[in-house]
């Protein structure tokens, strides 16, 4: 990511963990909700694998781009901000599913 002020080293990976978190989150919230009755370990992996596939998609997509920079480092942040919210919602999985569903 560019333009991000330098508040301290590293902001951007920061920056690309946290937004990654938060698209794996709200994918699994929706695949619960279009899928129901599936287990928390499938919709969590589709969630990871779909958050990271994209993650892949973009940096390519910037190696394209003249103001942008494709750098892998931004896809190890991006899988590691999904993979944190994986971890985060196996262990609360009623962040995602609706009360009253086993």
């Amino acid at each position: 990511m560019t333009g991000l002020p330098g508040l301290f080293p590293h902001v951007d990976k920061v920056a690309h963990l946290g937004l990654y978190a938060l698209l794996t989150g709200l994918l699994a919230w929706g695949i619960v909700r279009g899928f129901p009755g599936r287990n928390l370990r499938w919709v969590l992996g589709l969630s990871v694998g779909l958050s990271a596939l994209y993650g892949v998609s973009d940096e390519l997509h910037q190696a394209f781009v003249a103001a942008r920079q494709s750098d892998v480092l931004d896809w190890v942040a991006d899988a590691a901000g999904s993979l944190l919210a994986a971890v985060l919602l196996w262990w609360r999985p009623d962040w995602v599913r609706p009360t009253g569903r086993p």
